[in-house]
C-alpha cells in the first residue's frame, strides 16, 4: 500500500481509489488535462500514466486504475513531473540531474536536458507549449525553449 497513488474525495474524506504498481515510493502525481488520467513519478525511476476514468465514475470494483503507459528512462529517482495543457507532452525531473520530455501519444522520450549539477526537484511546462522550466538542488532554475515538433 505504501507505493500506491491514492485518490480521495475531499468533500467526504473517503477513499475513491488506489493505483498500485510502482515498486517504490510515489513522489509526485499530476492529473491529465482531461481529468481521466493520472501521472505518477516514483523512486523506482519510472513514471506511469493511469486511466482513472472508471475509478472516478465508480465503475471499478477493485478500486484500482489501469496503467496506460509506463515511461522509463531516468537513471535515478523521479522527483517531479508536469503535463502540457493539451496533454501531448510530459516533462519529468530526476535525481539523475536530467529533465526528460516525453511524447504522451507514443510514450517515447523526445528530449533530454542536461546541465544541472544536482537533482531536478521542480519542473513545469509553459502554457505557450514550447518552454520548460526546471528547478534544482544546485540553487538554480533554468528555462529551456524547445521546438514544438510533436502534434
Amino acid at each position: 500500500m505504501e507505493n500506491d497513488a491514492i485518490i480521495w474525495n475531499a468533500e467526504t474524506s473517503t477513499l475513491v481509489g488506489r493505483s498500485t504498481g510502482h515498486t517504490s515510493s510515489v513522489y509526485n502525481v499530476n492529473f491529465t488535462p482531461d481529468g481521466k488520467g493520472l501521472i505518477t513519478g516514483s523512486l523506482d525511476k519510472s513514471l506511469r500514466h493511469w486511466d482513472i476514468a472508471g475509478l472516478l465514475e465508480g465503475h471499478l470494483n477493485a478500486g484500482t486504475g489501469s496503467v496506460l503507459q509506463e515511461l522509463q528512462g531516468h537513471r535515478d529517482y523521479v522527483l517531479c513531473a508536469s503535463i502540457s495543457q493539451d496533454g501531448s507532452l510530459l516533462a519529468s525531473g530526476s535525481k539523475d540531474r536530467r529533465a526528460h520530455l516525453w511524447d504522451m501519444k507514443t510514450g517515447s522520450k523526445v528530449l533530454t536536458l542536461l546541465g544541472h549539477r544536482n537533482s531536478v526537484i521542480g519542473i513545469d511546462l509553459s502554457p505557450m507549449g514550447n518552454l520548460l522550466a526546471t528547478a534544482s538542488g544546485d540553487w538554480s532554475a533554468r528555462i529551456c525553449k524547445f521546438k514544438r515538433y510533436i502534434q
